[in-house]
């Protein structure tokens, strides 16, 4: 496994992690059409490029011994004048075909390494089967804290968690 900065050529596979991840870790957290309405195109791909070369970004992917890209971490500063951490991670997928496998773990590690190892937090949905990951990981739920967001008219609960 390699860890790496992402490239402008990666856009492409980290859009196609993002949209699978989206349906098999958020069905039945969001409604349906929300997640049978993303669907690779042009104008997701071209935005992650853009990402990727604003050097604004802390984006890392790891690769299998195979050179396919199996999953990534998008993070950066945070966006909420509220939380006094300064490290915020925005994207954490991995492909749903090689989860269990440590990349998850390693890609964790090296993103915190990037940080100096200065605390950090994400946002989840409630209810995602992700969180005993994050607690493995050193993640503590932050119980009392939650945010509604909006995505496509739809509201959703997300819950932080602080490393």
């Amino acid at each position: 496994m390699t860890i790496r900065f992402a490239e402008a050529s990666d856009a492409q596979r980290i859009t196609e992690i993002n949209i699978i991840s989206w349906e098999d870790t958020y069905r039945g957290l969001m409604p349906d059409e929300i997640l049978d309405n993303r669907t690779m195109n042009e104008n997701r791909v071209i935005y992650c490029q853009e990402k990727i070369l604003s050097n604004d970004y802390v984006i890392l992917v790891c690769e299998t011994k195979d050179k396919e890209i199996a999953g990534y971490i998008w993070a950066g500063k945070s966006r909420d004048s509220d939380i006094e951490l300064f490290h915020e991670l925005y994207a954490f997928y991995i492909d749903p075909k090689f989860q269990g496998n440590g990349y998850g773990t390693e890609l964790l590690k090296a993103y915190k390494k990037q940080i100096n190892n200065e605390n950090f937090y994400l946002y989840m949905l409630k209810g995602s089967r992700t969180h005993d990951f994050y607690i493995k990981m050193g993640g503590l739920e932050i119980k009392d804290y939650s945010k509604s967001v909006i995505i496509n008219e739809h509201k959703v609960e997300e819950v932080l968690y602080k490393f």
